[in-house]
């Protein structure tokens, strides 16, 4: 069940939009909106790919596309609403497991996008699931690097194709504990904060490439 889901997850990307290329990053953005000129706090500005050094992962972004629905990425769509996806690779930097959800909000941010869903559907939350094999929420081993996609739902009409879509990547900080006979620590999510960010064109799919392969003869 679980490899037949991430066939179809990935096969939604598998358009002639999102192939033959590395991902826009040697295409710069010509024809876009202008990127913003300055990172805010000096942070600095990754290209797609590049490689963004935390205390919990490294991450890097590869694409932002907008898709009418992503099945099997673990966000689902209301009337007036499309799917908003990045792809974003993890690498757990620490020495312990880490549940890819559970940092999330922190790690992962995107200003534009609305703080509440339309027709009073709740908070606009982020789900993850893997690429490959479309689990959701999954767990990142140490040292593996995992591609996945990160999905929210958004307004149709927030983006287009051709837009510039900054994404920030944060990171949260380890505190240590000592104790007189033990050590220990917690991630530290109040100092969570921003270490880079990356501008991504958006790309729009419409509803994706069709899961069997097959047009509709109609």
């Amino acid at each position: 069940m679980a490899r037949s889901s991430g066939a179809a997850l990935a096969t939604k990307f598998a358009t002639p939009l999102l192939i033959g290329g590395a991902l826009l990053a040697t295409a710069g953005f010509g024809g876009l909106e202008e990127a913003p000129d300055d990172a805010p706090q000096d942070l600095p500005v990754l290209e797609p790919g590049e490689v963004s050094h935390g205390s919990q992962f490294d991450v890097s972004l590869g694409r932002a596309v907008l898709i009418d629905e992503l099945e099997g990425a673990g966000t689902f769509v209301e009337e007036g609403e499309r799917t908003l996806a990045v792809t974003v690779t993890f690498t757990n930097v620490t020495n312990e497991p880490i549940a890819s959800d559970l940092y999330l909000d922190e790690t992962i941010q995107v200003a534009a996008l609305p703080a509440d869903r339309i027709h009073g559907g709740g908070p606009t939350e982020p789900s993850i699931a893997r690429l490959d094999d479309a689990t959701v929420r999954p767990v990142l081993q140490p040292g593996i690097p995992v591609e996945t996609v990160v999905t929210w739902p958004i307004p149709a009409d927030l983006l287009a194709e051709g837009d510039t879509l900054r994404v920030t990547i944060g990171d949260v900080p380890w505190y240590e504990l000592q104790f007189l006979d033990s050590e220990g620590g917690y991630w530290d999510t109040e100092e969570a904060g921003p270490i880079a960010v990356a501008d991504l064109a958006v790309e729009d799919v419409g509803a994706g490439a069709d899961d069997t392969g097959e047009e509709d003869a109609g």
